[in-house]
C-alpha cells in the first residue's frame, strides 16, 4: 500500500478496530471490555456501508466535528463572541488526543460528543433555571454508559463538582431522578448480559488494572496531559480553569472547575498513563479559557492566543493525524518526545495508535500459508487460534472466512471454540513453553513481522493433540484484559 494512501486512510486498520469488526458482526447486549452502543452503531454501519476504513471511520469523524460544533456553543453559552468560538474550536481541533480519538472507530470518539453535549445542557439548566433539562442528562448519561462504563467517572465528579460548588439542592427536583431512571432503563440490557456472564467486565478492568495499565508519576502524569492537549493550549485550558472556579459570573458553573480537577486528581492518584482517560473534559475548558480571554479586554491577547494555538496546533498535528510517511513519523515523534509507553511491553517506534495499523494483512498471509500447506485431512479440522484480539480480528477480516479462527482473549473467549477438535491447530501469538503445557507436538512452521511495531520474527507454531479434553483447556485460555 502506497503511503498515499495510507495517509488517507490513515495507514491501515488499528489493532481494536479489527476486533469491533468481530463484534459488531456478532451483535450482542454486552461484551467482555465495553459495552454495546458503539458495536450496534458499527453493525449498523458496516450493514449499510461496508467494513472499509473509509466507512467505519466515518462514525469518528462527524462526532469530531460535532465535538467541535458543541465547543463552540458551549463558548456561546458561557457569554463567548465569534472569536471565543473560533478559539475554543481550533483548540479542540489542535488538540493531538482528540485528534487521535477521532481517527479511528472506537468509542472514545463518541465519549467526547455525548460528554460536551451533556456539558452544554447542564449549563443551560444552569442558568435558565430549567430543572426538566435533567431528564436530557440522564437520557444522554445512559448512553454513554452504554457507550463506555467509565463514562460514570465523568458523571460522578459532575455530581461531586454540583455539590462542592453548592448546586447539590437541584437534585431535590423529581426530574434528575427521572433522567436517572431513564438512564439504568437504558443499562438494563447490558446488566442483564453482565449478570449471565459472571459480570465479566469487572473482571476484565481489574485486571487491566493490575496487568496492562503503565504506572506513571505525577509529574509524567502533568506533562502527558500537556503534551496531549497541545502545549500551546496550556494557558487557554489554565484560563478555563481560573474562569468556571473564580469568576463571579460563572459561580453557578463551578462544578465544571471542580470537575476536570476531580478528574485529574484521580489520574495522579491511580498514577495512570493514558492521558486520553480525560480527554473529554477539554473542549468545555477550552471554551471557558477562550471566553475569560475575551473578557480580559486587551486587544491583543485574543490574536495571540488564535496565533499561539493554531501553529502548535499546526506543530503537533502529526502527532494526531498520520499526514507523515511513516519513516517520517517515527523520526519526528522521537523528535518532540511524542512516543508514550501506556501498556506493559516493549516500546515501538511509532506512538501505540499509529503502530498497530500496520501489516495486519501481512500476518494474514502468513498464517494462511501455513494454514494452506497442511495435509487435506488436518486442515479440515485445524482451527487457528490467536492469542490476542487482534490476531484473530485480523484473521477474520481479511480472511472472510477462509479460516476458522478462535482465540481465549476477551470476548472471543465468550464466543467459544465453535467445531475445533483441538487435535490440529496453528497458533499465533504465543510463547513454545507455554504451548507446550497443552499440546503434545508443537512446532514452528512459519513466522512474520509487522513495520514499526514490536512484532518481528512472531513464531506461527503448529500443534497437535491437546493432553487434556479442550473444555478444560479453553477454561485455561479465558484471557480477560
Amino acid at each position: 500500500m502506497q503511503y498515499g494512501a495510507n495517509a488517507f486512510h490513515g495507514f491501515g486498520y488499528f489493532v481494536d478496530e479489527l476486533y469491533y469488526l468481530a463484534c459488531a458482526a456478532r451483535p450482542a447486549a454486552g461484551y467482555v471490555d465495553h459495552p454495546p452502543l458503539s458495536i450496534l452503531l458499527l453493525t449498523i454501519t458496516t450493514g449499510l456501508l461496508g467494513d472499509s476504513l473509509v466507512a467505519i471511520r466515518f462514525i469518528p469523524a462527524a462526532a469530531g466535528a460535532g465535538a467541535v460544533f458543541v465547543t463552540g456553543m458551549i463558548a456561546r453559552r458561557l457569554g463567548g463572541g465569534p472569536s471565543a468560538v473560533l478559539l475554543s474550536g481550533l483548540a479542540v481541533m489542535g488538540a493531538p488526543v482528540l485528534l487521535v480519538l477521532f481517527g479511528f472507530y472506537s468509542m472514545n470518539s463518541l465519549e467526547v460528543l455525548i460528554w460536551n453535549a451533556i456539558v452544554w445542557i447542564v449549563i443551560v439548566l444552569l442558568q435558565e433555571e430549567k430543572p426538566k433539562l435533567w431528564i436530557a442528562v440522564g437520557i444522554l448519561g445512559g448512553l454513554g454508559v452504554e457507550n463506555k462504563h467509565t463514562f460514570g467517572v465523568f458523571i460522578g465528579a459532575l455530581l461531586i463538582g454540583l455539590a462542592l460548588s453548592g448546586q447539590l439542592y437541584r437534585l431535590r427536583s423529581p426530574y434528575p431522578w427521572i433522567g436517572g431512571l431513564a438512564a439504568l432503563l437504558l443499562l438494563i440490557p447490558n446488566l442483564v448480559w453482565q449478570q449471565t456472564h459472571g459480570w465479566a467486565s469487572i473482571e476484565f478492568y481489574r485486571n487491566a488494572t493490575l496487568l496492562k495499565n503503565l504506572q506513571a508519576p505525577p509529574w509524567k502524569v502533568l506533562f502527558d496531559q500537556i503534551l496531549a492537549a497541545n502545549p500551546g493550549s496550556l494557558a487557554l485550558w489554565c484560563g478555563g480553569l481560573f474562569f468556571f472556579l473564580r469568576r463571579p459570573e460563572t459561580r453557578k458553573l463551578r462544578a465544571f472547575g471542580w470537575l476536570f480537577l476531580l478528574l485529574l486528581a484521580g489520574l495522579i492518584a491511580t498514577q495512570s498513563s493514558r492521558p486520553d482517560r480525560i480527554a473529554a473534559a477539554y473542549p468545555a475548558l477550552f471554551a471557558g479559557g477562550a471566553c475569560f480571554f475575551e473578557r480580559i479586554g486587551r486587544r491583543w491577547i485574543m490574536p495571540a492566543a488564535l496565533s499561539v494555538v493554531l501553529l502548535t496546533g499546526i506543530v503537533f498535528l502529526p502527532a494526531g493525524l498520520p499526514i507523515l510517511p511513516p519513516a517520517a513519523l517515527a523520526r519526528y515523534a522521537a523528535a518532540i518526545g511524542v512516543i508514550p509507553q501506556i501498556e506493559r511491553g516493549q516500546a515501538a517506534a511509532l506512538p501505540q495508535w499509529f503502530a498497530n495499523r500496520f501489516d495486519w494483512d501481512v500476518m494474514y498471509e502468513s498464517v494462511k500459508g501455513a494454514y494452506d500447506a497442511l495435509p487435506d485431512d488436518e486442515r479440515k479440522e485445524a482451527v487457528v487460534l490467536g492469542a490476542f484480539y487482534g490476531h484473530a480480528g485480523a484473521l477474520e477480516r481479511f480472511g472472510r472466512g477462509s479460516i476458522p479462527v478462535i482465540s481465549g482473549h476477551n470476548s472471543y473467549h465468550t464466543w467459544g471454540y465453535g467445531n475445533a477438535s483441538g487435535q490440529i491447530v496453528i497458533a499465533v501469538g504465543f510463547r513454545k513453553e507455554d504451548l507446550l503445557t497443552e499440546f503434545e507436538e508443537v512446532k514452528q512452521v512459519g513466522s512474520y513481522s509487522r513495520r514499526y511495531s514490536v512484532d518481528a520474527n512472531v513464531p506461527i507454531y503448529l500443534c497437535r493433540r491437546l493432553k487434556s479434553p479442550l473444555p478444560e483447556a479453553w477454561k485455561r485460555l479465558r484471557f480477560f484484559v
